[in-house]
């Protein structure tokens, strides 16, 4: 019977394949913290479906390159071959690349809740990992870079599983979950009333009205009652990117309950339409911008991990642990090495250093980073701010004038559609839209019932 799979293939599978597992896997984390970003900027199908695409493959590459490495030589008594230590090497970066980029840690919410899975295959591949390692002891000439990079691979993998975890339904909701307000002491009221009238002292209690009983569901407020000076040129942002910054971070924190479906008072509710209706149009979409940006952060990707300084010394070891292992690895004899072999040892070094660097400074230009800035007290940090805000300007709307062609009776007016550049843009600045007329005259396709 003719084998299928011709000779020449099964020689360079056979061959390459953990070189060509492990370079397809840094590919993936490449295409990873590049194009994640586009998934809030565009609404392209087909970015949409490379991203998912490669979101799912890249975990599946990295979990079959470790088998690779770890049935190759596990069959072994013994690692002791220069070759050998160096693919035992490759190990460890395959742990960084489970880790993930910043960028993204869960395509849908569905995957936030699936970190119990996550953090078992974090303990799996942490086995795996150590196993490999440990079969190239005591000889090993390259276990100094080696461990390094395990510590980085290990705290970017907890990393990606305690950012799930936190982004979970259930914990986010936990997260915001205050001491309950136990009202007034009506029993201290009333023993400290008795109390001055048996005194001969002057003594009432005036019932007050809540703000529930000014603003109710069926009489909204009266905008000139909230905020008396109303701006009225709604095409002009007045605000600076700053004060912009800062009033969306407030009523995030407030609001971004909502996802969990908390309840909240009618003070926070009549504190935002105040503050909302004392802005124009274009400043009022401004904020709410910014706070639906800080909402995709905080579910999909690692910002609430970053942002603490647990979070950034974990990240500054990291990327030290990468750098060291470099800086060890050039100085290493690579003696008796396949020459292709120190060729994409470099690749996966270089590639990890990169991108942990394109990481932070992503982090350090989000819109996170600012907020945090923004609403931080002192001269450092209102020279950060102003600094770096240049970047706030760039984010800026941009407003372009439409003219409407069709229908006939319509000709002669235009209207102002949002076209910033695609890289500067916090949403993709479209709104889906259901046409019931077209609906209803075109037929559908029968082999769509």
């Amino acid at each position: 019977m003719v084998n299928p799979i011709p000779y020449f293939a099964r020689n360079i599978w056979g061959k390459w394949n953990i070189q060509g597992a492990v370079l397809v896997s840094l590919s993936m984390q490449i295409i990873l913290i590049f194009a994640a970003p586009f998934r809030k900027r565009s609404r392209n199908t087909l970015l949409l479906s490379l991203l998912w695409f490669t979101y799912l493959v890249a975990d599946v590459t990295a979990n079959f390159c470790v088998g690779l490495i770890s049935n190759k030589y596990g069959d072994k008594d013994t690692v002791s071959t220069i070759d050998d230590y160096l693919r035992a090497f490759w190990t460890p970066f395959l742990l960084l690349h489970l880790g993930g980029p910043d960028t993204i840690t869960a395509f849908s919410l569905e995957d936030n809740e699936l970190w119990r899975r996550h953090m078992l295959g974090l303990m799996v591949q942490v086995c795996l990992t150590g196993y490999v390692f440990l079969l190239t002891l005591p000889d090993n000439t390259l276990w100094i870079p080696t461990a390094l990079v395990f510590m980085a691979g290990l705290i970017k993998f907890a990393e990606r599983t305690r950012s799930l975890q936190l982004a979970s339904l259930g914990n986010f909701r936990q997260s915001m979950v205050h001491d309950p307000d136990p009202g007034p002491n009506y029993a201290k009221l009333v023993d400290e009333f008795r109390s001055r009238l048996q005194a001969g002292l002057p003594a009432e209690i005036v019932t007050m009205p809540e703000i529930s009983d000014e603003f109710t569901d069926t009489e909204p407020p009266n905008s000139a009652k909230l905020q008396p000076h109303i701006r009225r040129s709604d095409d002009i942002a007045d605000l600076s990117d700053l004060k912009v910054m800062r009033g969306a971070y407030d009523y995030f924190n407030t609001f971004k309950g909502l996802i969990v479906d908390m309840i909240f008072s009618f003070e926070e509710r009549s504190k935002s339409r105040t503050y909302l209706l004392g802005l124009t149009a274009v400043d009022a979409l401004r904020v709410i911008e910014v706070e639906l940006n800080l909402i995709y952060q905080s579910f999909y990707t690692k910002t609430t991990i970053i942002e603490s300084w647990l979070g950034l010394s974990f990240r500054f070891v990291s990327i030290s642990s990468v750098v060291a292992a470099l800086v060890v690895f050039i100085y290493e004899q690579k003696t008796g090495c396949e020459p292709f072999d120190v060729k994409v040892t470099y690749i996966l070094l270089y590639g990890a250093v990169a991108l942990e660097v394109l990481s932070i400074f992503m982090f350090i230009f989000s819109d996170h980073s600012f907020a945090l800035i923004c609403t931080r007290t002192g001269m450092l940090a209102f020279k950060l701010a102003t600094i770096f805000s240049w970047v706030l300007m760039l984010k800026r709307p941009k407003w372009t004038d439409h003219e409407v062609n069709k229908p006939e009776w319509f000709n002669n007016k235009s209207y102002k559609v949002l076209e910033r550049f695609v890289l500067f843009r916090r949403w993709s600045e479209t709104i889906s839209g259901f046409n019931l007329m077209s609906y209803c005259l075109h037929k559908k396709k029968k082999w769509l019932d």
